[in-house]
Order: structure tokens, then sequence, then C-alpha cells
């Protein structure tokens, strides 16, 4: 059932190393889940001591009061909840599931399965309700159902759950597999990865009930385009295949704690925690103190790549910039901040104006750990040093993207401590050269595992810097100035499109962010050959056969070039070529000869081609272009010049 209280696109395969394999690179594209998978063994199990044993099994208020306190905290936006008590009808309150909503707070909405097939699935002591799992966002989910995962029927079957919600591409289900032998697991898993083929891009977690010590009973998983989020480190020092789960003893012989829970996703991930504390650690004999946590397992925390801010600045109007990357994070207009029509719309800054966001709050853009940052930007000439974007400490920027006079160049600083600028701070920097009055696409990147951050100018790499230390600034993402005196002084010039990722992109997907946002010239519109051809009659250009004769040997071609943006300048580019003589080109595209002069905005532009060949017929065609990127071409036109 689903029941209210209160965007994404298709993710790709992943390589060996778990990092996501995009050949497109559009993985840029994709908005975060925010997930955490917990098993919390609520009412599930037996005394301590027993092979069932389940840390405050019946404390439900405790458990709630966790898993909310985790959500909020981390930001999450998914739980995928195994062995929780919750209601069959709306007279039913006293369960897991009920509290931990109320907790939650509006704008979240659940559905579940239960855990068994048969009898046997009622909460006990007390408790309202069945026990089984749970799939809870922050938004609306549109439908669920349930992946029978063994062949043949078993009373104890758990089935795996899954879920749409509205607005996200990626499905996100839950399971939690049985263990009774090995036949039993590889059948499960078979079914599991076959299933999991025909939903598409797919966030998975849960209790898998299996060591990653015998790998090869999961291995179907690892062989398929999902990266497990706990198999590689995303800091320094990160440890990789944590204990999720402490085991009781078989024959009065402790076992060692153990990796049973996972999380799998199609869109790799941007950072993965298991939080240990939050799981019963102590002895688990039948004399043993009180457990120290709400479950014998932890909760596996991972959030997938995905975007953190997405400004784009296409309001044109109002004091607030929305958030493009559906996570809410806009920023508000101050100062002498305001909008421009440059690039189709973007924000103008005249020396004293900003756009102030929010917090950093470490998922949003965590300085310490990995991170991308990207912007447009156009700095006007003879403009002073000026910040395009920045997230300040309390005593110093955590990270800053700036034009410097001084040299004329961009700039990208993160200092080692926070503390004041000066001989005791050093400050690590990677530079390129400016261009004055030309927009450019300005790319950071931060790989806190390689302690490297690189600077890409128009999609190409153009410096990078070792930058090994680690703090985080958690003060205001800002953009055109900062917020404290660490930074330099607000931005002078036009800003568009700024982007924020917590995790390094890779260089094709740097290339193709600044492709996928290069405003292209339009393609040019109304061909005509001047003189129009007298006979046939036509208005200058034969496009599909036939051929009009121009009276003259030297016409002209003319087309009408617009751009999206008006301040922007921007001319044809021809070419023409002789049909009668094997399609030899007079021009080509691109030729000096055949380029028209420059328009700024839209305009008619033509060029005035050399003396032809009486009584030859003629082929041309054109494209606009700003001096960065070029239209399509235009149709094809055709026409014959007279005869001596």
């Amino acid at each position: 059932m689903i029941k209210l209280v209160g965007v994404q696109l298709a993710p790709t395969p992943v390589d060996s190393a778990g990092a996501a394999v995009d050949p497109a690179g559009v993985a840029y594209q994709f908005e975060s889940v925010r997930a955490m998978s917990w098993n919390v063994c609520n009412e599930a199990g037996g005394m301590r001591g027993s092979d069932a044993f389940c840390a405050w099994r019946n404390q439900q208020q405790g458990k709630a009061e966790a898993i909310a306190s985790i959500a909020h905290t981390r930001d999450l936006n998914a739980l995928l909840l195994q062995e929780i008590c919750y209601s069959e009808n709306e007279r039913q309150t006293n369960n897991l599931l009920t509290m931990v909503m109320r907790l939650l707070g509006p704008g979240w909405t659940y559905t579940t399965q239960t855990g068994r097939h048969s009898t046997g699935s009622g909460c006990r002591d007390g408790i309202d309700g069945v026990i089984g799992n749970a799939i809870v966002v922050r938004g609306k989910i549109t439908s669920s159902w349930g992946v029978d995962l063994q062949p043949v029927p078993d009373p104890r079957v758990k089935r795996m759950h899954c879920a749409k919600v509205e607005g996200w591409g990626t499905t996100l289900c839950n399971a939690h597999l049985l263990h009774s032998s090995a036949q039993q697991y590889q059948e499960q898993t078979a079914i599991l990865v076959e299933k999991l083929a025909a939903v598409g891009p797919v966030l998975l977690g849960g209790d898998f009930n299996h060591s990653y010590r015998a790998g090869n009973m999961l291995q179907p998983l690892y062989d398929g385009p999902y990266a497990e989020c706990d198999g590689q480190a995303y800091v320094p020092g990160d440890s990789v295949n944590e204990v999720t789960h402490n085991n009781v003893p078989e024959n009065n012989t402790p076992q060692p704690p153990t990796k049973l829970d996972y999380m799998f996703s199609t869109a790799g991930f941007a950072s993965c925690d298991v939080l240990t504390e939050w799981a019963d650690s102590l002895n688990l004999s039948a004399s043993a103190e009180d457990p120290n946590g709400y479950s014998d397992h932890a909760p596996v925390i991972g959030y997938t790549r995905g975007q953190a801010i997405t400004w784009r600045f296409s309001e044109k109007s109002g004091a607030t910039v929305g958030d493009a990357s559906g996570n809410g994070y806009s920023g508000t207009v101050a100062g002498d901040a305001t909008w421009s029509s440059a690039r189709g719309g973007s924000m103008s800054f005249r020396g004293n104006g900003r756009v102030a966001g929010v917090k950093a709050r470490g998922v949003l853009l965590p300085t310490r750990r990995s991170f991308t940052v990207s912007a447009w930007a156009r700095v006007a000439a003879g403009a002073p040093n000026g910040t395009v974007l920045s997230v300040p400490g309390e005593a110093i920027y955590g990270l800053q993207l700036g034009y410097s006079r001084s040299d004329n160049s961009w700039q990208f600083a993160m200092p080692a401590n926070d503390a004041p600028g000066g001989a005791g701070n050093p400050i690590d920097r990677v530079a390129a050269p400016a261009k004055p009055g030309v927009w450019t696409h300005l790319v950071v990147t931060f790989d806190a595992v390689a302690g490297k951050i690189g600077l890409y100018v128009d999609g190409k790499l153009a410096a990078t810097a070792s930058h090994t230390s680690r703090w985080t600034a958690d003060q205001e993402f800002s953009v055109g100035s900062a917020t404290n005196a660490g930074a330099v002084a607000a931005f002078t010039g036009e800003i568009d499109d700024v982007h924020a990722y917590a995790y390094p992109l890779r260089p094709v997907e740097i290339a193709n962010l600044n492709a996928a946002e290069t405003i292209r010239p339009q393609t040019p519109a109304g061909n005509t050959t001047i003189p129009a051809a007298a006979d046939p009659a036509d208005p200058g250009c034969h496009s599909n056969g036939g051929y009009g004769t121009t009276p003259t040997l030297t016409p002209q071609l003319a087309v009408r070039v617009a751009h999206a943006d008006p301040t922007v300048p921007v001319w044809g580019e021809f070419s023409l070529w002789d049909n009668s003589n094997s399609n030899k080109n007079v021009f080509y595209l691109g030729d000096a000869a055949g380029v028209s002069d420059r328009i700024t905005g839209s305009g008619t532009v033509a060029v005035t081609v050399p003396t032809l060949i009486p009584g030859h017929l003629y082929g041309w065609y054109a494209r606009s272009t700003d001096g960065r990127s070029v239209s399509e071409t235009t149709a094809v036109c055709h026409f014959r010049v007279p005869a001596q």
C-alpha cells in the first residue's frame, strides 16, 4: 500500500573499480539519491545468546528517533528498511513505521511489503501490525511492487520490493535475502539480477545475509551494471567493505563480525558510509549487559552521483534563483546583481552584487571531500579582481573561483586551513589565461583521494595542482562575491549556468557538459542568391532540383543569421561548388573567402563570390558561427550563371 504523509536521468554501468562507466559523458546530469539501508530488527528475533537475537527488538521509540535523526542530519531522501513493523490499517499506531513517519514530518511517503508469504508475519509483544520491509522517500511514491526471488514457494521467502518516485528516473528496490543453502542463495541472486535488468536505472539496498568475502554468491550483481557503494574509498583513509553485522556465538565460539548489508546503484556513488556506532557490538552471550546499539545491523548510507546545485539563471526577474537539480537549494539575488538577456538568460554583476545560496551542509558541497564546481563567466574589460563562486569558512574561503586582474587569469584556490591568509596558511592554486569580454566555461574538480585540483577551460584541462589539506567550509555557497573578508572583491561581468557536484567529474563528462551548455548560433534562414534568377523566376534558391539563371558572373550569397545572446557577434560561413566541374569547390566552409562580415545578435550577412565560369551550374549552403561554435548548415541551393 502507499500512504501520503505530507529528478533523475538514466544512470549508466560501472567498471570493476566501482566508478560509473559513462561512454556518453552525461552522468553529470543526474540528480542524487541519498539513501540509507538498515535492517532495524523491529521485534524480530529472540533473546540475547540465541541465533536470532536483535538488540532492543521492541524499543520502538528509540529506533524511530535513530532513523529520523540520521535521515535529517544526513539530508537523506530515501530509506530502505528491513524487519520493520507497520500498520495494516489506520487504527494501528503502535508500530515503528508510524512513529518514524511522525518524526520525519511532512513531504515523506512510504510503501510496504510483508516479509513472508505465509502466516507468522504479525508483530508480537503488543506491537501493532505486521513485519516486513518499507521504502520511505522524501517525495511522492507513484507505484510499487513485489518480486518473488525463489522459484519454489517457501513460507519464509522475503520478496524484493521496488518503488517508483514522482520525478525520479531511478527505481528504488529493497531486498532481504534468505541464506538456507548455497543453491537457494544462488537462485535468489539470479532472479534478482534478472528482475533488476528489466527495471532500468536502480538503487538497490538491503540485508543480503551473505558476506562479501564469499563474493561468488553476489558476483552476478558485481558483474552487472552496478556500483557497490562501500567497495571504494571516497576520502583518504576511508575504510572499505566495513562490518555491518555482529554475529552471535556458535557453540559458544564467538563468530567474527562481517558485511551482510549492501547498496548497489547503476548511477555510481559520490560517497558511502557505514554507521557502525548505531549497531550493537557487545558480547552476545545470554549474560551480557544491555545492547549498545539499536540493531544487530549497522545502517549503510550511500549518495549516488548527481547534481548538488544547478542555477541556470533563466528566471529573468525576481529575487530568487531556482535550483534545477531538484534538491531545493535556491539562491537569493542581492546587491547590484541584475538579470541579463545574455546567453538567453544570465546574471549581471557590477562589483557589488551576489547570489547568496545555502550552507554547504556536507552533502551539498563537502569541501573536505571530492567535488566539482562549474560556471560560465564573462569578465568585463578592465574589471578588477572578482569572485565567480565561493564557499567560505569562518576565517577564509574553503574554495574560490575568480578572476585576477594582475595577470589577467582565471584562478581557483583552496587554503590549507580555516585561518586568515598569509605565510601561516598556504593556499593551493590553479590558473589559466582569461579573455575579458568573452564567455568562458570554467570547471574545477577536486579529487580528495588523489589530492589534486584540476581547472578546465572551455572543456579542456588547463592546469592542475596538489591539495592534500582537509577541512570543511560550511558557510553560504555564493555566486558573484563571497561572504567574508577572506575572499577577493565581487565580480564585474556576467555569470550563467552554475553547477556543483559532490564528486569529481571525469574529463568526458566535463567535455560533454561544456558541449551541452554551449549556446550555438541558430541555423541560417532565408537563403538568397543576389541578383535572383530571372528565368525561371526565383527568389534566389532552387533547393529541390532545377536551376534558375542569375544575371551576373559575380552574384552575392546571403542568409539571415541569429544568436540567442543578442550581445554576441555572429557571422556566416559559406561553401560554394561547381556542379559542372566535378563538384570542384570555389570555397569551403570556413575559408577566408567564404566568411561574411560580423553582425551583433542577428541580421542578414552576405559574401560576393569570385568570377564564375559562364554557363556552369553551382550549388551552395551556409552556416552561422560566433567563433566558438557553429550551427547546422542550411539546405543546398542551386543556380546557373549566364553563358557568354
